[in-house]
Order: C-alpha cells, then sequence, then structure tokens
C-alpha cells in the first residue's frame, strides 16, 4: 500500500502540446484500470491544488475543499476518484466515506425515527475523510443542513479531511442555511467546468483504448463536438460504438458514428414520464408530488420545472401535460411555463436546476 498521491486521482495533459493524444492517454493508463481518474485539462487546473490538499500530507491545509460546477463538469466523479485513491492507498483504519448528500438526508431520518442518531454521528465523525456529493439536494430539508454543518465542524476540528460538492456556487446558493453556507466557504473554493473540446477528445481516445477497439481522429472529433461531456456518457457512448461495430472487427470511423447520431437524433426525446422522474430526482421529491395538488414552495417550483421541461423537450400537448399533472386545465400549465421560462432567464437556482435536469436526460438517452 503506497501513499496516496495527486496522481491517484486526476491524470495531466496540456491540449497545446502536440503529444495531446499520448500524453493524455499515458497519464490515465499509468492508474489502476478500473479507478475513476478524472482527466485533468487547462479549464481545470485548480483541481490539481484541491486534490493535492486532500490526499498529500498529514494535515488539511484547507477544510473543507468546496467543488461545484454544472451537470456534466464531472463533479461526482472527482469526488469519486478522491474517495477510491484514498481507500485504496490508506490503511483501513482511516476511513473514507463517500454519500450523496440525499442519502445523507435519508439516513438522518431514518435514525431519528429509530432514536439511533449518536450511532450515526458516530459513523461520520469517526472518518478520516468525508464526502458530501451533491449538497444542493439539501434544499428544504433544514434539519439535515444544520446536521451536516455540526458534522463538518466535528470532523474539522479532528482533523479529518471534508469535501463538499454542488451545482452552483455559495453566492448562488441562497435556498440553503447561512451556517452551512459559511463552512462551505471556509476552505478552498474550486469551480469546475465542464471539460473542454481537448480534453473531451482525450477521454474519447481513452475509453476507445480502454474498449481496445480504434478509432479514426475524425470519429474522435465528432463524437467529441456531439456528445455529452461527462466521462460516463462519453464511455458509454464508445461501448455502444464498440459493440456495433465488433462483429465485423471494424474500426469506429466517421460512417458508424454518423449512424449512431442519426439513430439517436430519432430516439433523442425523453417521455413526459422520464422527465419528471428525473426532475423528482433531482429535487429528492416523489412523482405523486408534483402529479398533485401541494403548493409548498419547492413541490411547486419542481412542478414548473418538470413543466417548463415537458413543453421543451417533448411533443406533449398543454392539455395532456395539464391531464398528468393533477388534471390541471391547458391556462394552468400555460402560466406556470412561462413563468418557469421567465425564471431560467433571471434566476441562476432555476437555470442551474434545468440544466442538471436536462443534462441527466441528454445521459439517460445516451446510455439507456
Amino acid at each position: 500500500m503506497h501513499a496516496c498521491r495527486m496522481e491517484d486521482v486526476v491524470a495531466l495533459f496540456s491540449p497545446g502540446a502536440a503529444s495531446t493524444a499520448r500524453q493524455a492517454s499515458t497519464a490515465l493508463a499509468a492508474t489502476p484500470p478500473d479507478s475513476p481518474v478524472f482527466l485533468v485539462g487547462p479549464e481545470n487546473t485548480l483541481v490539481v491544488a484541491a486534490v493535492q490538499a486532500i490526499l498529500e500530507g498529514a494535515h488539511p491545509v484547507w477544510n473543507p475543499i468546496f467543488i461545484y460546477g454544472p451537470s456534466g463538469s464531472g463533479k461526482s466523479h472527482l469526488a469519486q476518484a478522491i474517495t477510491a485513491a484514498w481507500r485504496r492507498t490508506r490503511p483501513k483504519r482511516l476511513k473514507a466515506i463517500y454519500i450523496t448528500a440525499s442519502e445523507f438526508a435519508q439516513q438522518l431520518s431514518e435514525a431519528i425515527e429509530a432514536e439511533s442518531v449518536d450511532d450515526l454521528r458516530n459513523y461520520y465523525r469517526s472518518a478520516s475523510l468525508a464526502v458530501f456529493d451533491d449538497v444542493g439536494q439539501l434544499r428544504g430539508k433544514l434539519a439535515a443542513q444544520y446536521e451536516l454543518v455540526y458534522t463538518i465542524d466535528a470532523l474539522a476540528a479532528c482533523g479529518s479531511r471534508v469535501v463538499l460538492t454542488a451545482a452552483v456556487s455559495p453566492s448562488e446558493a441562497n435556498y440553503l442555511a447561512p451556517a452551512l453556507l459559511a463552512r462551505m466557504t471556509a476552505g478552498l473554493v474550486v469551480p469546475l467546468a465542464v471539460p473542454a473540446a481537448a480534453t473531451r477528445k482525450a477521454l474519447v481516445r481513452h475509453f476507445a483504448e480502454l474498449q481496445q477497439v480504434d478509432i479514426t481522429e475524425v470519429a474522435v472529433n465528432l463524437l467529441a463536438d456531439n456528445c455529452p461531456a461527462n466521462p460516463a456518457a462519453l464511455r458509454g457512448v464508445i461501448a455502444q460504438l464498440y459493440a456495433r461495430t465488433k462483429l465485423d472487427c471494424r474500426t469506429i470511423d466517421e460512417a458508424a458514428v454518423l449512424k449512431w447520431l442519426r439513430q439517436r437524433g430519432k430516439d433523442a426525446r425523453p417521455s413526459l414520464q422520464q422527465v419528471t422522474s428525473e426532475t423528482c430526482r433531482y429535487f429528492s421529491l416523489r412523482v405523486a408530488d408534483l402529479r398533485g395538488q401541494s403548493r409548498r414552495r419547492l413541490i411547486a417550483s419542481a412542478r414548473g420545472i418538470a413543466i417548463y421541461l415537458v413543453r421543451e423537450l417533448t411533443n406533449c400537448s398543454l392539455k395532456q401535460i395539464g391531464h398528468y399533472f393533477g388534471r390541471r386545465d391547458h391556462t394552468t400549465v400555460l402560466h406556470s411555463y412561462l413563468k418557469t421560462k421567465s425564471a431560467v432567464k433571471s434566476d441562476a437556482n432555476t437555470r442551474s436546476a434545468v440544466a442538471a435536469i436536462r443534462q441527466r436526460l441528454e445521459t439517460s438517452l445516451t446510455n439507456p
């Protein structure tokens, strides 16, 4: 078991260099085959400092580390890579925990019901590294937000490392408790950008190498320009293309990619139910909440976003949408759609939620 290093988590390359493809592939190949390594291009160089702060040295330089970026930028991928590297290279007694904020809230709710909150606190506060992914999922869950604040404080007091991720910056996350926002900005704040074109190309080449399939440069460029930017989606695309070409022992070439893109275009529209399910998953709500009559602020906001996305992404009429969402009439649906459309332009939180749900839908359609 070797010391945990930055190289266990991120692979670096310089897209300005002539050896971009070889450089990126060599960096990625130097890590264990199944490791969720995060490829860092020039758009995300601050990630290197963050990972070094988490994994190298006896004591954290910044605590917590807060990483934020839009859907598809790779936040969860990076968070999982950090956790995996820690577990792979540290003794088991130095425990690492990765959990989504939604799961944390659910665990807290179950612990309160079972009168076992102390056990839950002991579990988290005994960690040497605790990674809480997508804290925006705690919107409207005040008890869980404050429990997370207390957990962060307890971990920091004993020198343990804490990583938090979210889709938006602290200044845009005004729906979270002030105490939690203060903790998010107390250490190092790392903005994460969606992978740029050169990074996407390097990822495509890498995933093709993992599948042991040849791919032409034209095909690499087409996929990088036309597919979802997040690594998981790109890997899924390569797997689909590999499955289509392996029987003929073919290279993934321009013709194969163009054929796949045409087919994807035919199947690209999500259903009303898919949009609603993804919206509920983002807000940690039930489908019944959105289809019901509740006027709670969180539910009404999520319902408005779902209606907006259904109208934008499907062929459903206002009448069909209204019938699905609690037999509302078409004028109510139109009002909700126009209100959300305006909010997308003026409100960062709404804009971020819509972008994240769109990305999830696109990824699910790409990787069914």
